[in-house]
């Protein structure tokens, strides 16, 4: 069958080089052209000219994916290494700067007592993944108090045992059902 996959574009703030570093690996591997970001001394392991066609194949295939502005940091690269590191170097320091605004947000975050726990909960859970999603960890147990510390005071009689994140949902799911039978 044929295999298809979809690597979105690098943008230019870097906001996505995580995720598009993640996909793009993917992609390479599938098609048998991860070598040349892995290992700058690979070429020893090839023959000359097997290698240098792969290092131009993989170049190439990086560079369809890169948006116009990012393509111009990279252009000069003579090899794929080269091309990778460059990436690296340009884009993991503004994404150390996303991974702080991320968690600023999810820390900030508080539920109003008109909001819907549901909307809550997703913003919650979007903002959590996209921090895990950067390779930023979060005990289950710390998540837990982020999120119960996110709720409104009415709810501060709920709040006051410790559960683990993965029971904390349907809690509070649980508990803002008998709040609207309440009402």
């Amino acid at each position: 069958y044929i295999f298809h996959v979809v690597c979105d574009l690098l943008y230019d703030n870097g906001s996505n080089f995580n995720f598009w570093k993640e996909q793009m690996q993917d992609y390479l591997i599938v098609k048998g052209q991860i070598d040349p970001i892995e290992n700058e001394n690979a070429l020893e392991a090839y023959k000359a000219n097997e290698w240098l066609k792969l290092d131009r194949i993989v170049r190439a295939t990086i560079r369809m994916h890169l948006s116009e502005s990012v393509y111009f940091i990279v252009q000069s690269c003579s090899t794929t290494f080269e091309l990778w590191k460059t990436l690296s170097e340009t884009y993991e320091k503004k994404v150390a700067s996303t991974k702080m605004y991320m968690i600023r947000r999810l820390y900030n975050l508080q539920m109003k007592e008109s909001d819907s726990v549901q909307a809550h909960l997703n913003e919650y859970e979007s903002l959590s993944s996209q921090i895990l999603s950067q390779g930023t960890t979060i005990e289950d147990e710390l998540r837990a108090m982020i999120l119960m510390s996110s709720l409104p005071s009415s709810w501060e009689t709920f709040i006051t045992t410790a559960i683990k994140y993965s029971k904390v949902t349907s809690a509070i799911l649980t508990e803002a059902s008998r709040r609207k039978s309440f009402t």
